[in-house]
């Protein structure tokens, strides 16, 4: 089976984003593109729609994810086709190593977490720019963008920019 190696390429923002919400409140470990067609006509009809009877954002995006059904299979798993991006907090910490980098060098996320090592979110705190509390949320999210992207992926394309 193919799964999406640039899912941006594969969904729209907004399916991406309504399988994120799907994928952090499911209680199943692994949650597929099937499972996700089923919470969501659930929650369609559950507000009284039907998932192929209108033109409103909900049944756009479940048109689309009927599409990539077709395409990849109900037993895909949705992580797959999600844009990850960093958080507020994560893109500041981001941000910041990116104005200190050498201009025409990138950061990657194995940067982000060596410099995280090396006390740059204290060095953060210090300038009123992160609190020093959130490390281990950051850490914890860098470790799981690094599992989905590599530690070689540029940091400065999961940017949040809300």
């Amino acid at each position: 089976m193919r799964i999406a190696s640039e899912p941006e390429t594969e969904v729209s923002e907004e399916l991406s984003e309504v399988l994120g919400a799907i994928l952090e409140s499911a209680e199943e470990e692994e949650v597929t593109l099937g499972l996700a067609r089923e919470l969501l006509a659930q929650d369609l009809a559950g507000g009284g729609r039907k998932p192929d009877g209108g033109a409103g954002m909900e049944e756009t995006v479940y048109t689309e994810l009927e599409r990539l059904i077709e395409q990849f299979g109900e037993d895909a798993p949705a992580a797959a086709f999600t844009i990850a991006k960093a958080s507020e907090g994560l893109s500041d910490l981001i941000e910041a190593l990116l104005d200190e980098a050498e201009e025409g060098v990138g950061v990657t996320l194995g940067d982000v977490r060596q410099a995280i090592e090396q006390g740059e979110i204290a060095r953060l705190e210090g300038a009123g720019v992160l609190d020093a509390d959130d490390e281990q949320a950051l850490l914890a999210e860098l470790d799981q963008l690094i599992e989905r992207h590599g530690a070689d992926a540029f940091a400065e394309d999961l940017l949040r920019f809300d």
